[in-house]
């Protein structure tokens, strides 16, 4: 096939998928979606290995029906981090190892595809793909566009910076600058992008597991927690501490967390501590791999009365996990801009705090 013609297949199958819309094998999780399911992280293992500097990485397989459970082993904790003081949970050695390799691969076509096409070209051709993403519509739009009009006003006032969901983060992106370029070696994105192709959402877990979030729904309405009386999670704060209240059931306390949240509103005081910074930036970094919640999937509840942002000034816009890429074409001196971006923990997380997003600076964070 030629490269053309792979990067517009590509644009079809992003117009195409089924956000969270499993079929009928995949929603029954029978014999057959397994075997698709193991053999899709076969798949991601043998990509990785190229990108592993010498280290195993083959992340086990978890499957979860629970939104609730997920949420807390992806490391969403939400604003549980008001309260949680030091006791954050630590993504294992192997998650961080598996977030490196992925990482070194998206260097490695980032560079490889800049040399090959030149930037005007990779950036088309990354326009191509979010095009097609754009056309979807629903899943991207869900409770978005009133998310951004109610805050737009309160960040940088006078610049208004626009940006829009980048639902699979930059799965598509990398995966059309792979087969732009004409490499051959095997895509860790390919077998993530055929997950979401049948309504799966694959995840990662903090210690180190490709989390499969197999949806359950119920006369059409997707059930957050199918288990309600399992006990709390571990890493759910209500678990270790006093505010767990015996007189409120288990199952009322997992439906008020079963959702993934919208984000956290942190400033630099706050990521600046090294358990949270470690926790925020693994989770960043898979989320941009691909590895993120819908919306669908989220709560997107904005805090905007006077008394929150008279106390939280300058945190004023919402930081999401869910990655924001900015609404304008992608042109040369952009992509040149998130090609050459910083990628160390520290310069990742500066960029996604709210005055991150309220610079604008160019990049992945973009606001």
């Amino acid at each position: 096939m030629q490269r053309e013609d792979a990067v517009e297949e590509l644009a079809e199958r992003a117009r195409g998928l089924r956000w969270l819309t499993t079929d009928s094998a995949a929603a029954r999780l029978d014999d057959e979606a397994q075997q698709f399911i193991i053999d899709r992280l076969d798949e991601h293992h043998a990509a990785l290995a190229g990108f592993s500097a010498g280290v195993a990485v083959e992340p086990p397989l978890r499957i979860e029906r629970s939104l609730y459970a997920a949420r807390y082993a992806c490391g969403y904790l939400g604003d549980d981090m008001m309260w949680i003081g030091d006791d954050v949970p630590a993504p294992s050695e192997g998650a961080v190892a598996w977030a490196r390799a992925l990482d070194r691969a998206r260097a490695a076509v980032i560079a490889e595809s800049r040399r090959a096409l030149g930037s005007a070209r990779c950036a088309a051709v990354i326009e191509t793909v979010r095009s097609a993403l754009r056309e979807q519509g629903g899943e991207t739009q869900r409770a978005d566009r009133s998310l951004l009009d109610r805050m737009r006003s309160m960040i940088s006032r006078g610049r208004s910076p626009s940006t829009a969901l980048a639902i699979g983060g930059e799965l598509f992106d990398l995966e059309a600058l792979r087969v732009a370029s004409g490499r051959e070696w095997p895509s860790p994105w390919r077998p993530i992008m055929n997950l979401w192709e049948r309504g799966l959402a694959p995840l990662a877990s903090l210690d180190g597991e490709l989390l499969v979030y197999v949806p359950v729904y119920v006369d059409g309405a997707l059930v957050g927690d199918p288990s309600p009386n399992e006990p709390l999670h571990r890493a759910d704060p209500r678990s270790r501490f006093e505010r767990a209240s015996d007189s409120v059931p288990v199952r009322e306390q997992r439906a008020s967390r079963a959702y993934f949240e919208e984000g956290y509103r942190f400033m630099p005081r706050e990521w600046q501590q090294p358990a949270r910074r470690a926790l925020w930036t693994i989770v960043h970094r898979f989320a941009r791999h691909g590895f993120a919640p819908t919306p669908t999937m989220m709560l997107f509840n904005v805090d905007t009365t006077p008394a929150f942002v008279a106390t939280n000034t300058p945190a004023l816009a919402l930081t999401t996990y869910v990655p924001r890429v900015a609404e304008a074409p992608l042109d040369a001196a952009s992509f040149d801009a998130w090609a050459d971006a910083a990628d160390d923990d520290d310069a990742l997380i500066a960029r996604a705090t709210p005055e991150g997003l309220a610079r604008g600076i160019a990049g992945f964070w973009d606001g």
